[in-house]
């Protein structure tokens, strides 16, 4: 009688042991209600090469003086599942530089330096693949690539530096997202910072933002 009482406590005992660990499993997990994330990430911008052209002059932008910030408000909508979530990614961006060009010489004209501004507009078009299935639960790997449109106007001292004009170039990124409130009560607002390297390739040969930018942001499932 007593090691049918023993044998029961131990079973009673491992049978409350693996209910925890579940409901532990189960805390940690992201939820997988949410369909899509509002974001808002911001990084470094330094172009590599700037040249810009109004018609009558080429603006040739020191990179030096460059940097700049990259700010981006984003909406993501969870599209599929298959060996990972598959996101699609639209950001509006925006960044101002404020940088020293040397303005090439016009026939019978000398070569100056200009103080200009340039200010950007773009849309972020991307496609993510979240690899949720990491063993830690807490942390998702993700990479991602697409399409940067934009819309820049130059602006100086003068009208005669006025430039408006568009570009696009193709984008890839890669990091690290980590569920901030893991440990929480379960939440239908799970909350998400992000870190990435993005990698903005050469559109053309006089407007270049082929730089790498280091990213951080913070999201939320909804």
């Amino acid at each position: 009688m007593k090691t049918k009482i023993l044998l029961f406590v131990i079973l009673g005992h491992y049978s409350l042991l693996a209910q925890a660990q579940e409901s532990t499993a189960a805390e940690i997990r992201p939820s997988a209600d949410y369909k899509q994330v509002l974001s808002i990430q911001a990084g470094n911008l330094q172009p590599e090469t700037l040249n810009i052209q109004n018609g009558s002059s080429t603006f040739r932008y020191d990179p030096v003086t460059t940097q700049s910030t990259l700010v981006e408000a984003g909406w993501s909508l969870r599209l599929f599942r298959f060996l990972g979530t598959f996101e699609l990614s639209e950001n509006l961006a925006y960044t101002q530089i404020q940088g020293t060009a040397l303005r090439a010489a016009a026939p019978g004209q000398s070569a100056s330096t200009e103080n200009l501004t340039l200010n950007l507009m773009g849309l972020d078009t991307r496609f993510v693949y979240n690899m949720d299935w990491f063993p830690v639960r807490w942390m998702v790997p993700f990479v991602e690539g697409g399409y940067f449109a934009a819309y820049y106007s130059q602006t100086g001292s003068s009208d005669l530096e006025s430039v408006q004009g568009s570009m696009g170039n193709a984008v890839a990124g890669a990091g690290l997202k980590f569920w901030l409130n893991a440990w929480a009560e379960p939440s239908h607002l799970p909350l998400f910072l992000s870190l990435k390297w993005n990698r903005n390739f050469a559109a053309t040969t006089d407007i270049s933002f082929n730089s790498d930018t280091f990213m951080a942001g913070i999201g939320v499932g909804l």
